[in-house]
């Protein structure tokens, strides 16, 4: 086992059912785990559910285990920034954020997660379109919508990410620490968080490594609106462009419950 200490955050939202397959791979892998951060955006079951869940999955490996349960769903970048707030006061070398919807292998992005976390990167981003055979099944509409955004995000940002929207990321400590929360605190609570994230971290001027990822449809149904993200995006990298500021998010007061395991 690698001596760095990792700390593995999962994003959760009515889809505990994946977490078993995560822990058991987690537990294989040759990462330093000194804790998960298990962050729930207010899924359906109760929390006597969610704490038995995993705690029935964790009698097996013994994981130092955080779980928040946020009062309300605060979207994706609500839950990135209620984890950055609580990573502030840990102490590890890299986090890792998972997602939990079965959406890709999480033992492939492990061994990758070994393989590159060494060569002294602030930052390894993990995107999709780096492998071909992930798009195949996409639509014409669908492929053309991502090629367009991946270049106009690079046109009007300055931003050359070959997937500015994933969220499956490691990051060094040395880097966030560098980090002010004005980086990412009036970014939108919504899907877009991670895309606005990636532009302001690059822009940071940060050593970055994109490495690939195997795409799959997943086993939790997606509530992105398909439509409507595609219009603020648009409308979002315009306003970058022409005031280097995204469209300022105003509810930034969150509530949760949590509890160690």
């Amino acid at each position: 086992m690698n001596k760095e200490k990792f700390i593995i955050n999962l994003f959760v939202y009515n889809s505990y059912k994946n977490l078993k397959t995560i822990f058991k791979y987690l537990y294989l892998s040759k990462i330093n785990i000194s804790k998960i951060i298990i962050i729930d955006n207010n899924s359906s079951n109760s929390i006597s559910n969610k704490k038995k869940i995993i705690k029935s999955i964790n009698d097996k490996y013994k994981f130092n285990i955080s779980l928040i349960v946020n009062k309300k769903n605060y979207g994706l970048g609500g839950s990135h920034k209620i984890l950055f707030s609580l990573l502030k006061k840990e102490k590890f070398d890299f986090f890792l954020n998972l997602g939990t919807t079965n959406r890709y292998y999480i033992s492939l992005v492990l061994k990758d997660v070994v393989k590159n976390y060494k060569k002294n990167y602030d930052y390894y981003l993990f995107s999709r379109f780096l492998n071909k055979k992930n798009t195949k099944n996409y639509n014409f509409l669908r492929k053309v919508m991502n090629v367009f955004f991946i270049k106009l995000t690079k046109l009007l940002t300055g931003i050359n990410l070959t997937d500015p929207g994933s969220s499956t990321m490691v990051v060094s400590q040395k880097f966030f620490k560098k980090v002010k929360q004005s980086i990412f605190i009036d970014i939108t609570n919504g899907s877009h968080f991670t895309h606005f994230l990636n532009v302001k971290f690059c822009n940071l001027k940060i050593k970055y490594l994109e490495i690939p990822i195997i795409w799959k449809e997943g086993n939790v149904k997606s509530h992105l609106n398909a439509m409507s993200y595609v219009f603020i995006l648009f409308f979002s990298l315009i306003k970058f462009a022409l005031t280097g500021k995204f469209f300022s998010e105003k509810n930034n007061n969150f509530s949760f419950q949590s509890f160690k395991l």
